[in-house]
């Protein structure tokens, strides 16, 4: 809690003479505030991985004008180039009833575009494209698990196998939920990521899914960003232990591969998964 003052009164400090940062400085109490209201002031104490998060969280928060958007973010890997393109952001994420036959919390569907994977999907229209089955934890308590999602998220590196190399956002999280932005380096184009433990599981249950939800808002095809990132997360929580998650591979998620391997770069950058 020390440390969060101190931060503030720096802030204030800094920011005193430019109302449009002094505006931003909004953004960080609302943070503060709600992680103090989400245990998180546990985790800055006890836990590597919710420090990480908080000064990620924070830092994007008050370093940008409140009064102009940005679709690079701080930890980019380098300056974003041509006309920024973010998309239109979902208006509907979350944990949500999805069917009016079911009052069922769910993370949101994919639509018919190559450039999304959900763990709510139909078996039948989303098979080989969309579906991704939770991501299953066990030998260890939902916090630990969510905590170790919420770690995996604060070590991912921009610019791994070339793509989010506009960075990443934590926009929302509690040890829940998680929602996360991340942005291409060349057009700022946005990809909304969502982790969320599945609703109704014991605190004292020692294993568990999390609902995972990886989606581009523009274009038909997103050239495999949405796998490779998955991946990359999945492994690193694989490395862990405890922790059983499919890869979504030219096997598992054909229809997906063989559209978003349609370009020479696709398949010169990715063989792995657009041969065989």
């Amino acid at each position: 809690l020390l440390n969060f003052t101190r931060l503030i009164i720096v802030m204030v400090i800094s920011m005193r003479r430019d109302a449009g940062k002094l505006r931003a400085l909004t953004c960080a109490v609302s943070v503060t505030f709600g992680l103090l209201t989400t245990n998180a002031a546990t985790c800055w104490l006890n836990a590597r991985c919710s420090r990480r998060l908080v000064l990620a969280a924070i830092t994007a928060s008050c370093t940008q004008e409140a009064s102009e958007p940005v679709y690079a973010f701080q930890n980019a890997i380098g300056k974003m180039k041509g006309p920024k393109q973010p998309g239109r952001p979902p208006s509907d994420l979350g944990l949500l009833p999805r069917s009016a036959q079911s009052d069922i919390a769910e993370l949101r569907v994919c639509g018919s575009n190559l450039n999304c994977f959900s763990t709510t999907y139909d078996d039948v229209l989303d098979s080989g494209k969309h579906d991704l089955k939770p991501w299953h934890f066990q030998g260890k308590q939902s916090n630990v698990a969510f905590r170790e999602v919420l770690d995996a998220v604060a070590s991912y590196p921009p610019g791994q196998q070339g793509i989010d190399g506009g960075g990443f956002e934590i926009q929302s999280f509690d040890l829940k939920y998680l929602y996360v932005q991340f942005a291409s380096l060349k057009n700022g184009c946005i990809d909304d990521v969502e982790f969320a433990l599945k609703p109704g599981m014991a605190s004292s249950a020692l294993e568990g899914d999390i609902l995972v939800r990886s989606s581009s808002r523009k274009g038909k095809y997103d050239n495999g960003v949405n796998a490779l990132r998955l991946n990359r997360l999945a492994e690193d929580l694989q490395r862990r232990g405890g922790w059983v998650v499919p890869r979504i591979d030219a096997k598992t998620h054909p229809v997906y591969w063989t559209g978003n391997c349609r370009t020479e770069r696709v398949k010169e950058q990715h063989p792995e998964y657009c041969t065989g």
